[in-house]
């Protein structure tokens, strides 16, 4: 689904001023959660020899992941490391837009898939501040319903939609690299005078325990112990469908260096199901789960780019990570 930007009355000098296209006023926003449960391939349709053998393969690929070989076993061992898998189209003109504005539309598109889903600080949780500030302006319910889920997030509010984010408290970053694979394109946009950018990228996240606090020595000349790091890998691969949108400054009113976004679509495989604290919260197969934890949708290979994404909430079973 892609929600058109439309127009207020037109200002002085010909000029028009775009109208806010967010969530509150229609952004066509599509999450589906694939969680990782240990034997959820037992479910898929075909012969029970291809089942297990697809079993075997989903809990070989996760036991394989090291810290030190954290995408083992994966096919994101062959996706380029972080903003380098982010490659962007050769630009031409479109419309009113020269060559060069278009350039800079698709740079300005894959400055906030980078600040949105690769800046450090924003995958440990922090506020991401440089993604807001790509957003054009004038898009207020959008910036609005962003603001508000990261203070206050909850199941109609939820940062997610837009960035990705690990509670710090509860994991770390195995080994500092996220991989990243998928395409850019560009064609004519919803308006005369714009460029419509089409994102598909797929970030893999391999994330460890985080240490837990040391406990209180119970002498008085005793040390505390460091905590020993963990040495098991989870990984959470999140795969963004978004379309931006950029308009010819000499038409509309826009901030420069921003960019309009025009739908955003996410699939998330292994994180938790229906909690809505802001963050993705990836299971460990050595950690037990509840009756009321396990998803019951259908089974997504969250590395399958030739899928569309359904427009869905429901919480679907994964095949592997």
């Amino acid at each position: 689904m892609t929600v058109e930007s439309s127009e207020h009355e037109r200002p002085p000098r010909g000029r028009r001023i775009l109208r806010d296209v967010g969530t509150a006023a229609g952004l066509a926003v599509a999450a589906v959660i694939a969680f990782n449960p240990g034997n959820v391939l037992s479910r898929l349709p075909g012969s029970e020899e291809k089942v297990a053998k697809a079993a075997k393969s989903a809990a070989h690929d996760r036991a394989s992941a090291t810290v030190a070989h954290p995408f083992a076993g994966s096919p994101a061992e062959q996706y380029a490391d972080g903003s380098a898998g982010i490659v962007v189209p050769q630009a031409t003109a479109i419309s009113t837009l020269t060559k060069e504005q278009v350039a800079e539309a698709l740079e300005t598109t894959k400055k906030f898939l980078v600040a949105a889903n690769l800046d450090p600080a924003v995958i440990r949780g922090e506020r991401p501040e440089t993604a807001i500030g790509l957003v054009e302006p004038h898009q207020k319910n959008t910036l609005a319903d962003m603001s508000a889920s990261l203070a206050s997030p909850d199941q109609k509010h939820n940062p997610l939609q837009f960035f990705s984010r690990f509670d710090p408290n509860e994991v770390r970053l195995a080994g500092g690299t996220v991989k990243t694979h998928g395409r850019m394109t560009f064609e004519a946009g919803s308006k005369k005078g714009s460029v419509l950018i089409h994102s598909d990228f797929t970030f893999v996240y391999p994330v460890t325990k985080a240490p837990k606090a040391p406990k209180t020595p119970k002498s008085a000349n005793a040390s505390a112990k460091p905590p020993k790091p963990s040495a098991e890998v989870a990984r959470t691969v999140v795969r963004r469908v978004i379309d931006t949108e950029v308009f010819d400054p000499d038409h509309y009113t826009v901030a420069p260096g921003t960019v309009d976004l025009h739908s955003v679509q996410m699939n998330v495989g292994n994180t938790r199901c229906g909690v809505y604290d802001g963050y993705l919260h990836p299971h460990f197969r050595s950690e037990h789960r509840s009756a009321a934890d396990k998803p019951s949708g259908e089974a997504i290979d969250p590395y399958d780019q030739s899928r569309q994404l359904p427009d869905s909430r429901q919480c679907n079973r994964t095949t592997r990570t």
